[in-house]
């Protein structure tokens, strides 16, 4: 048994389907949440090829569209299908409960604080 917490996302609700949103928690990288008809996905926001926000790009049925280069992920299962992404983005099991999106995404980072 994991003592992960799991961490909330949106509200359902505030994601219509064909659209995506970038979700921020402190000490995890950031999180796009996808509706795509009703099936949520969740993923990394942040594309493997270049410091973009997949968030920010073009969703087409089920695939992202990079704003950066205009490579393109599966959103369901992260796979690059359009180069120059070649590495696959990080997906997360969605979970919803109560009408909100959870990911369990691990152990969070460490926080590196500046000193002196």
């Amino acid at each position: 048994m994991t003592n992960t917490p799991r961490i909330p996302l949106i509200a359902v609700d505030d994601l219509a389907p064909g659209t995506i949103r970038r979700c921020l928690t402190p000490g995890y990288p950031a999180f796009a949440v996808y509706n795509l008809g009703g099936d949520i996905f969740v993923t990394e926001d942040n594309c493997t090829h270049g410091m973009a926000s997949l968030s920010d790009g073009t969703l087409e049925g089920d695939v992202i569209e990079c704003p950066f280069h205009g490579g393109a992920f599966n959103v369901r299962t992260g796979e690059p299908v359009e180069p120059p992404c070649l590495i696959p983005l990080k997906t997360f099991a969605p979970i919803i409960d109560d009408g909100v999106v959870y990911v369990e995404p691990g152990p969070p980072k460490a926080v590196k604080r500046k000193t002196g």
